[in-house]
């Protein structure tokens, strides 16, 4: 069964030519209404995404980014992302998707508060010690 959650708020304006800014909260609910955004984002040679008012991300915003970077590299446009969350930055390493994201610099989750990943939690190697 399916409830109806409501829809989270996000925005992406454009802050000059090629720089835009993603702030509210980019989960499930909320990353539908950014998919078509694309075909405006990636209208330049080069494009910078700024996510410092990200307040939460799932992996649906994560999803999201990649796609945009798909859909940029098929125009051959150069996508960058700045303030990407660091635990997002580690989820997307962790699934080997660090180098498709070209993301610049990474925000301390400890550093913004409120910020949290909301997906699967980072795998931890633990190793035995030896005999």
């Amino acid at each position: 069964m399916r409830r109806n959650r409501p829809r989270s708020s996000v925005t992406l304006s454009q802050r000059g030519a090629g720089v835009w800014h993603l702030a509210g909260v980019l989960d499930m609910t909320s990353v539908p209404t950014l998919r078509d955004a694309a075909d405006t984002l990636v209208d330049a040679p080069e494009v910078l995404v700024d996510l410092c008012e990200v307040t939460r991300m799932d992996s649906a915003g994560l999803a999201l980014l990649v796609d945009w970077q798909g859909q940029a590299r098929g125009r051959r446009t150069k996508l960058r992302f700045r303030n990407l969350p660091a635990d997002i930055a580690g989820i997307a390493e962790v699934y080997g998707l660090g180098a498709v994201l070209l993301a610049e610099d990474f925000r301390d989750p400890g550093a913004s508060a409120g910020i949290r990943w909301t997906g699967p939690a980072r795998p931890v190697s633990v190793s035995s010690p030896k005999p």
